[in-house]
């Protein structure tokens, strides 16, 4: 998983604001998350799967698909619950990609811009 996995956790905001949650790695070694009621979920997600899923999306703008069971089709959320893992991550992953400067919140609140 990531180069140091019990390096210093992250803490950010979820992609609507309203929660937090925590992470450590990078986007380019793997993350392991740690979100809902006290940061209790873990859920380990290897750098491969998303550095494939941002070069799927490069220069796109698209929903950034967070809803649990039913993320827009053609959403980033969609895309990665069909390839990569089928638990919800969307909302995590946002703001991930926004502080390790992959993408930009995009023209709508439920948009987001991959660079």
């Amino acid at each position: 998983m990531s180069k140091n996995p019990s390096g210093p956790r992250i803490f950010l905001k979820t992609w609507s604001g309203k929660s937090t949650f925590e992470y450590h790695g990078t986007v380019k070694d793997g993350i392991t998350l740690h979100y809902g009621k006290g940061h209790k979920n873990r859920l380990e997600i290897r750098g491969a799967d998303i550095l494939k899923a941002i070069a799927v999306f490069k220069g796109k703008e698209v929903s950034i698909g967070t809803h649990h069971s039913k993320p827009p089709v053609g959403s980033f959320g969609h895309w990665f619950q069909r390839n990569v893992t089928k638990t919800s991550v969307a909302s995590y992953l946002g703001p991930i990609f926004i502080a390790e400067g992959y993408a930009e919140r995009g023209s709508q609140p439920d948009l987001i811009l991959f660079l």
